[in-house]
């Protein structure tokens, strides 16, 4: 996948598959921001958001932005704002919206992340709620 930032350094490591790394953003004031450019729009499930044990408080407030242009501001945010609690992953729903790009965006903050991970919506899965399972039928006794 590519990457793009509001930083000079390369965004790449946060689609490297690894979550033991950092992208580190190298302003720390005004809107900081990552984006992955999923190659074509697509129904969103969940968003896995993965930072480091002691920096994940930097990321309290930023929010996850899903839109179909590198454009972010026209997109829509696709759960509430990130808040640290202490868990390494924070996994925000996103059912319902889909997109080409995912931007997550800080204000007046550092942007570090380990990795972001989108998990691709079911086929049949937006809007509403699809259960593909059937339980086998056993007689109760």
């Amino acid at each position: 996948r590519r990457t793009n930032s509001s930083s000079p350094v390369s965004a790449n490591y946060i689609v490297d598959g690894l979550t033991d790394n950092s992208f580190v953003s190298t302003e720390c004031s005004g809107e900081q921001w990552v984006q992955v450019d999923l190659d074509d729009v697509i129904g969103i499930e969940k968003v896995k958001f993965y930072h480091k044990m002691h920096e994940g408080e930097r990321m309290n407030g930023a929010i996850v932005l899903v839109s179909d242009t590198p454009d972010f501001t026209t997109g829509v945010q696709c759960a509430a704002p990130i808040v640290f609690t202490g868990d390494p992953v924070a996994i925000l729903e996103c059912r319902g919206v889909s997109g080409r790009f995912v931007t997550v965006r800080q204000e007046g903050n550092c942007v570090q992340v380990a990795e972001v991970e989108v998990i691709a919506a079911r086929s049949g899965s937006l809007g509403e709620p699809r259960c593909d399972y059937v339980a086998p039928r056993r007689d109760l006794q």
